[in-house]
């Protein structure tokens, strides 16, 4: 038994660990050296990058959550009340939102400012591709309850530089992600 979460959660850390690592030269320092579903336990600093894939945002939970797809306006709604977009039978359709959590830290690397920038870059953009083009891998199979996968969106994004001179670059970034499912 599996809920679409622990799936979809499994699908994008394929996804990634694809994009991130495999595809990625071992002499590369923007090679991911950890990709996982769940927080970041080890030392940071360890592995340089770390790729995270969490359920919602656990930086913000209230904000980025699970919700049937709806519309605010209808015929029979007040505007202030947003209907969901449950169909005929008891089917509805979901928006399960992610975050992909990027903690980059070239502290022995030895790259200059401008390097640190391009590399944690790239993790930026193989992520992103990796999940936008992963759909078929995401929608490969349903849970327990029938609910499936049918469109996966990158909705936002952020790489920034958190620290630096003269050789410590550490960038944060974040990728917020809705995958559309259909549930019977």
């Amino acid at each position: 038994m599996a809920h679409i979460i622990s799936i979809l959660s499994d699908a994008l850390e394929t996804l990634l660990v694809a994009a991130c690592q495999t595809a990625v030269a071992a002499d590369d320092d923007s090679k991911a050296l950890l990709v996982r579903a769940g927080r970041l336990q080890e030392d940071p600093t360890k592995n340089f990058v770390n790729v995270l894939i969490h359920p919602n945002d656990p930086d913000d939970m209230d904000e980025w959550v699970h919700e049937v797809i709806g519309k605010n306006i209808t015929p029979y709604s007040d505007h202030r009340f947003p209907i969901g977009m449950y169909e005929i039978g008891g089917g509805e359709q979901w928006w399960r939102r992610f975050t992909v959590e990027l903690k980059i830290f070239f502290n022995q690397k030895s790259l200059t400012r401008t390097q640190a920038r391009d590399n944690a870059h790239l993790v930026l953009g193989r992520a992103e591709e990796a999940i936008k083009e992963g759909i078929s891998a995401l929608a490969a199979s349903a849970d327990t309850w029938g609910e499936q996968a049918w469109g996966a969106y990158v909705r936002r994004s952020r790489c920034v530089e958190r620290g630096g001179p003269t050789k410590d670059w550490i960038w944060d970034g974040k990728i917020w992600v809705e995958i559309g499912t259909s549930k019977p």
